[in-house]
């Protein structure tokens, strides 16, 4: 996954915490930052507006998500529709 900020998001397995982890890697300044959660849990806080891109991030858009069901075929068109409100 990846965002409109240049951060690529990836989930692996950590040697330092036990179970999965979401790495943040920022394309432009060869950082990373990692997240010990599920990729579910990191998206939700995402969509929340809570900060786990990088710390002392400020990548929020206020209001619901835009998001798209993709054409399953050639004659299919997107068809985009919103998420909740932020701070469900």
């Amino acid at each position: 996954m990846s965002t409109d900020f240049g951060f690529h998001v990836f989930l692996g397995r950590s040697s330092r915490t036990p179970g999965w982890s979401v790495v943040v890697h920022d394309r432009d300044e060869s950082g990373y930052w990692e997240h010990a959660m599920g990729f579910a849990e990191w998206l939700y806080r995402h969509l929340l507006g809570e900060e786990v891109i990088h710390p002392d991030g400020t990548y929020f858009y206020p209001g619901p998500v835009q998001l798209q069901h993709l054409p399953m075929s050639p004659d299919d068109r997107p068809v985009p529709w919103h998420g909740p409100d932020r701070g469900m």
